[in-house]
């Protein structure tokens, strides 16, 4: 499954590398019309009109999952895209090709390894739609809807391709743990509101709804919990709001459709005009933080552009061999959601700078671990920015947060091949 994932994004980079981006822009409305087309299945049948239009929006509006916005995690949402595509066409066609096409589908999918785990609802959602509005015989509906997970183990066992590095994302004993006491946390605090069901008067659908809500944010979250990710009360906030983050809302890929249900669950609990109240305050807030999102990203990019521009104007910077830059605290400030650039971010700057003709960023593959007697002197860039909010503002209005370079000198004992 990593060769036409692969193939799909050469041709995108030798397009433009802009069409990652346009791409992306154009798959998340596509995944929330199609959930949205699934939800219509179940009108009458735990769902009203105005409940689906919402679960499109808040799928498509809720500010998580910021990190999409990242060239590198393309293929997350690409394998997204794919999944909901599959489950769309599971629970609409029945024929043989279609659903040999389906099983391909969520082949390349689970190139994301998280959504294994989220076959399950495939499984469920199909299964009810069988039974409940199609009206399919039960043992048939049964077998049919078990291949989905049936394919999730197999290809967990026995294909999964996913060309990780060894130890990279693997189960940990203590995410497992915190993952099955939020499960038990959820069923208890939905078995205590069924207990005092008819004491509070709250609405019998709106408990399913919540129920169901939760188990599907749970089913999201349960494979980031499981490998140390969504690891406390910090990750499952700051993760939703501008200047925090890094890129680590990238684990938020998939509890969207959880929140989404889980809400309209609660805004019907708490039954009245709850629902038309809080709908048009949700969706306004939500936008406004995705809106957020993207100044802080326009901002980082502009900084970055800049950068550059700083890089080719210093014939010194030019003519070493290797070169370290650093973000001092101010510049650091522009970053998007809190984030520190990686080395390979610098090197492409200084890639982009002297079209690859110019010094490397020192990394590890070019030092030598042990101590020398002979130290290199390497120039040691440090990035400053006067003012950064004054900065931000001006990034906003001219495209230019008019940056500064500090050169000074750095001792760094290089490997033999590297040395002068």
């Amino acid at each position: 499954m990593l060769w036409p994932q692969r193939q799909l994004e050469n041709l995108l980079l030798h397009i433009h590398p802009g069409s990652f981006r346009l791409l992306t822009f154009l798959l998340f409305p596509l995944i929330a019309l199609l959930v949205w087309s699934i939800a219509g299945r179940f009108l009458d049948h735990g769902l009203t009109r105005r409940e689906q239009h919402l679960f499109g929006l808040l799928v498509l509006f809720l500010p998580a999952n910021s990190a999409r916005i990242a060239t590198i995690t393309f293929k997350y949402s690409l394998s997204l895209a794919a999944f909901v595509v599959a489950t769309w066409l599971w629970t609409r066609y029945r024929s043989f090709i279609f659903s040999s096409f389906v099983l391909v589908l969520l082949l390349f999918s689970f190139r994301t390894s998280s959504l294994l785990s989220f076959s399950l609802l495939t499984s469920v959602v199909g299964y009810k739609i069988d039974t409940s509005v199609d009206h399919s015989p039960r043992r048939v509906a049964l077998i049919r809807n078990s291949l989905p997970v049936l394919l999730a183990v197999v290809y967990r066992l026995f294909i999964s391709d996913n060309g990780v590095s060894p130890g990279y994302n693997e189960f940990r004993l203590g995410g497992l743990l915190r993952a099955t006491l939020l499960l038990l946390g959820l069923a208890g605090m939905i078995g205590l509101l069924i207990a005092s069901r008819k004491r509070l008067e709250l609405s019998s659908a709106a408990l399913r709804q919540l129920a169901f809500g939760l188990f599907v944010l749970w089913l999201g979250a349960m494979p980031y919990m499981s490998v140390g990710h969504l690891s406390s009360l910090t990750d499952w906030t700051t993760y939703f709001l501008p200047g925090e983050g890094d890129w680590n809302s990238r684990h938020q890929l998939l509890l969207p459709f959880g929140f989404a249900l889980a809400l309209i669950g609660l805004f019907n609990l708490l039954e009245g005009k709850v629902l038309q109240l809080l709908t048009p305050l949700v969706l306004m807030i939500s936008v406004l933080v995705t809106f957020l999102y993207s100044v802080e990203y326009f901002i980082d990019a502009k900084k970055q552009d800049a950068v550059i521009r700083a890089l080719q104007a210093d014939e010194g910077i030019r003519e070493a061999k290797f070169v370290y830059v650093q973000d001092d605290s101010s510049a650091a400030r522009l970053n998007a959601r809190g984030r520190s650039y990686r080395e390979y971010e610098f090197d492409g700057m200084l890639r982009r700078a002297y079209s690859g003709s110019g010094p490397r960023f020192l990394d590890e593959q070019f030092t030598d671990g042990r101590i020398c007697s002979s130290p290199s002197e390497i120039p040691l860039v440090e990035v400053y920015v006067d003012y950064p909010q004054l900065a931000a503002l001006r990034t906003l209005i001219s495209g230019d947060p008019y940056i500064t370079l500090e050169v000074s000198n750095l001792q760094a004992c290089l490997k033999p091949e590297y040395r002068p």
